[in-house]
Order: C-alpha cells, then structure tokens, then sequence
C-alpha cells in the first residue's frame, strides 16, 4: 500500500476527515453465544489464546480490531518511511500514528498534532496517559 493509493473520504459527521485504508473485518458468523450469554475471543495473542470475555457481540468485534489492526499508515512497507507495524485498531489511532511519525504529511492532510505536554517537560500523545502521569507524580 502506498500513500497515493488512499483517498480522503468523507466521514457522517466528520466532513473533510480523512480516512485511512482499512481491511475488511472478517465476519463475526463463528462466534456464537456462551450459554453463560458471554462471548470469548478465540484469536492467538503471543501464541496463546486471547480468551477475553464479553458480554455483547459488539464489544468483542470492537475487540478483534485490536488482534487484526485493520487500519493501515499511507507509508506501511514504503523503505523510504519505515514506521515500523504502520497499522492500527482504529482511524483516530492511525492519526495519533501519522502525528506522532509522519507530522508533515498528517500537516498536508488536516490531521492535529497530537501532542500534549506536562508543565515537567515529558510529552504525550495521548491524554489519559498524562493524567496518569500527573496522578503518579503528583503533578
């Protein structure tokens, strides 16, 4: 995949977004209900089975995205842009990716820096980890 492949696509209620390349999710048909009424994650995790449980179907297909990471950096397998894994869970993820990676090109296509900064100079692209950081060092 590369960058000139990917198209902005508008978004309901997200009107000029951009939307990174996404697989399709494979379909849910072989999960099927626990008799406890639960749902188990069947996907290997560091060769092991996952086996998270969920209470709705809904929250274990929101669940496989972390497993398959079906949404892909514009520069995934481009050598000239090594970004590692270049795929996510989700697109806000991917744009926390491309802000944090490629800030440039996330500039050219609308995407906000992600940044945060604590008053003690330590930076972090996502606000629950600086409250986390500011509870633990008493900020």
């Amino acid at each position: 995949m590369a960058a000139y492949e990917q198209t902005p696509n508008d978004i309901p209620g997200e009107s000029g977004r951009f939307r990174f390349y996404e697989t399709p999710m494979p379909p849910m048909d072989n999960y099927k209900q626990e008799k406890n009424g639960t749902y188990v994650c069947d996907r290997l995790h560091k060769k092991k089975p996952c086996k998270k449980v969920f209470e709705r179907k809904t929250e274990l297909k929101k669940h496989l995205r972390t497993h398959d990471k079906p949404v892909y950096c514009p520069f995934y397998n481009n050598p000239d842009y090594p970004c590692g894994n270049g795929r996510a869970a989700e697109q806000r993820d991917m744009e926390r990716h491309m802000s944090s990676h490629h800030s440039e090109w996330a500039k050219e296509h609308g995407i906000k820096p992600g940044a945060v900064w604590c008053e003690c100079g330590v930076k972090f692209t996502r606000e629950d980890n600086l409250k986390k950081h500011k509870k633990e060092f008493g900020h």
